[in-house]
């Protein structure tokens, strides 16, 4: 069995004292959901996260501690993914995807994402990331 970890960020951004979440696109598989991916070796889940918000969406985002959010599956069966998802916070809207690894983007109020977004876990996620950000 091998064993794959993977690291993204729920992103949002507070627009006259609205919500606004970022979904995007992937190229593989053509699933709604967020910015993740690979870990690399002596990189923090935190500065994994980053990494590829920025490589994927252009976007600077600033991680809010006490937001930890693990979902595990199997893209094949003989791989156990782990993917560990924070909250981030956009320092604005301006957009710019990796055409290589993201289809398409769109910022959506909690209701708009909660509808688009493909798998379950991820509708889960956003809930959980949701109650989080309207206590902070």
């Amino acid at each position: 069995m091998q064993n794959e970890k993977s690291c993204g960020a729920i992103v949002y951004y507070r627009e006259k004292g609205n919500l606004q979440f970022l979904i995007v696109q992937q190229n593989v598989n053509i699933y709604w959901g967020y910015p993740k991916g690979h870990v690399i070796e002596g990189e923090s889940e935190e500065e994994t996260a980053i990494r590829e918000v920025k490589e994927e969406t252009g976007l600077s985002v600033k991680i809010h501690s006490g937001f930890r959010y693990i979902i595990e599956y199997r893209p094949r069966p003989e791989i156990i993914k782990e993917v560990v998802f924070f909250v981030g916070e956009a320092m604005n809207k301006n957009v710019s995807i990796d055409t290589i690894e993201i289809k398409s983007y769109q910022w959506v109020n909690y209701k708009e994402g909660l509808e688009k977004v493909t798998h379950d876990a991820s509708k889960q996620l956003l809930s959980e990331a949701y109650n989080f950000i309207i206590r902070i």
